[in-house]
């Protein structure tokens, strides 16, 4: 039995004890068997099976482990607006429960929102100074890369989307997804295939291209099993110019093979690195990146990161689609939302 079939088991078989738990509540049984429903349908990657089972629990009770279920299904739909809307819903209301707090913190601080992110775990901290999972969350809130492992990694409140898939490896990197079955990606020598997540736990393996009219060191990834649908991603029309703002989407590099949300930062590009189009970054990430994707204000692909530089747009035309029409300003959630399916976590294959 696979790892999905057994977790997806586990939480059906834990209905009735979850029916006890909650057996205070009411509707305590069939709230329980719609948890794990919900929890189950999640783990193999059924989101519209996970909504239905949580908005079941939902219309018979109040309660924030049932709004977390909601929170994460949409999460794991891609719909990170609607989701951090809510969970900010979940945290206020239920400020009697320590998870939520830390939960909506976490996506706070995954798209870009730093300091509402940290003024939101205080306060968190401050009122549950000894939960578990609030301490945890404190911990990796205090390193670079934030990494959802360990209690964080747990129902009703997982920091994480799950995989359809077992971890297969290290971490390389990060890379962009640029049509149904491709991507582009800075990539280490000497690989020849590699496993590709996007930010709904989605899975795929991939083949390594060299192509000679990529820049030394980024490769096009031809993927040998499906990821799933993607909407096309709007393409910059022009190189974003030297200080100009824009946007980082990065994987944390902390965690071997383990699922994760990308990470936005927000700053200003930078102009050319001495000889050559390989350009400053600019935009501050955290030390130790590998890859990233950058995307300009409207929310459109403008380049490729590479370490501390960038590719810009225009070399990498050929594997790109159409340039987009010029857009109004997107708001940095309305760029996660779209990074999420389109930014892909790079992994070794054994």
């Amino acid at each position: 039995m696979s790892g999905v079939n057994r977790r997806a088991a586990l939480a059906i078989l834990l209905a009735p004890a979850l029916a006890g738990a909650h057996g205070a509540r009411e509707g305590g049984a069939a709230v329980a068997a719609a948890l794990a429903v919900g929890e189950a349908a999640l783990a193999r990657g059924d989101t519209a099976a996970a909504l239905q089972a949580f908005e079941q629990a939902a219309a018979l009770h109040h309660a924030a482990d049932i709004e977390m279920g909601l929170v994460r299904a949409w999460m794991q739909g891609g719909e990170y607006r609607r989701a951090l809307a809510f969970c900010a819903h979940t945290a206020g209301g239920h400020r009697d429960d320590a998870a939520p707090g830390a939960l909506y913190a976490w996506l706070l601080r995954l798209g870009g929102q730093g300091a509402a992110a940290q003024r939101v775990m205080d306060d968190t901290r401050t009122r549950w100074p000894a939960d578990p999972v609030v301490s945890a969350a404190v911990r990796q809130f205090a390193t670079a890369w934030p990494v959802a492992d360990g209690v964080l990694a747990e129902a009703p409140h997982r920091l994480a989307p799950y995989t359809a898939a077992s971890p297969t490896g290290r971490i390389l990197g990060t890379g962009v997804r640029v049509g149904l079955d491709q991507a582009l990606a800075p990539l280490e020598a000497g690989l020849s295939r590699v496993g590709v997540r996007d930010g709904l736990g989605r899975c795929a393996e991939a083949v390594v291209v060299q192509d000679t009219r990529l820049p030394a060191g980024l490769v096009c990834l031809r993927f040998t099993t499906p990821l799933g649908p993607v909407a096309p991603l709007p393409v910059a029309a022009r190189d974003p110019f030297a200080g100009s703002a824009g946007y980082t989407v990065t994987y944390s590099n902390g965690a071997d093979g383990a699922p994760a949300w990308p990470w936005l930062h927000a700053g200003f590009v930078g102009g050319f690195d001495g000889a050559g189009p390989r350009r400053r970054l600019g935009i501050d990430v955290p030390a130790g990146a590998r890859g990233g994707v950058l995307f300009d204000t409207s929310g459109h692909l403008a380049g490729l990161v590479d370490g501390a530089g960038w590719w810009p747009v225009s070399l990498l035309r050929p594997w790109l689609d159409s340039p987009s029409p010029v857009a109004p300003r997107a708001a940095s959630d309305e760029v996660y939302e779209r990074a999420m399916s389109s930014t892909l976590q790079l992994m070794s294959i054994a």
